[in-house]
């Protein structure tokens, strides 16, 4: 076993040697990348739908065009069927700033969950 420490402990430090000895890297791949995340400007809040008597979270991803911010797609990932119909709706009708990439606008793809709760149970008449 210490005949193979010796030889070991070279091949690691000749390793490290080499690395350090990599040139650098051009000048365009140590450009420092600017990037702003799209935000949420507006919202509208989903409307319980009458139908439905159970509760919980839908849970969708929103591409978020880089003209406007508007939502361009939106695939629902989970959730009950009533309620992400409503959720899609609602969110279809949000406004987003566009992410941003070096100051350009740039079409990403954000994830929303809404959750619908006994509280958002619209009053008996």
């Amino acid at each position: 076993m210490r005949r193979l420490i010796a030889p070991f402990a070279a091949f690691v430090l000749l390793a490290g040697l080499a690395l350090t000895q990599m040139p650098a890297q051009d000048a365009e791949a140590n450009q420092k990348i600017d990037f702003t995340p799209a935000r949420i400007v507006s919202t509208v809040e989903p409307i319980y739908p009458p139908n439905v008597l159970a509760w919980g979270t839908v849970v969708m991803e929103v591409t978020v065009d880089e003209k406007g911010g508007a939502p361009s797609e939106v695939k629902i990932l989970s959730g009950l069927p009533g309620l992400a119909k409503e959720a899609e709706r609602a969110v279809k009708e949000w406004k987003f700033a566009p992410a941003r990439l070096n100051g350009a606008p740039m079409r990403t793809t954000v994830p929303v969950a809404i959750t619908f709760s006994r509280g958002t149970f619209p009053p008996a008449p």
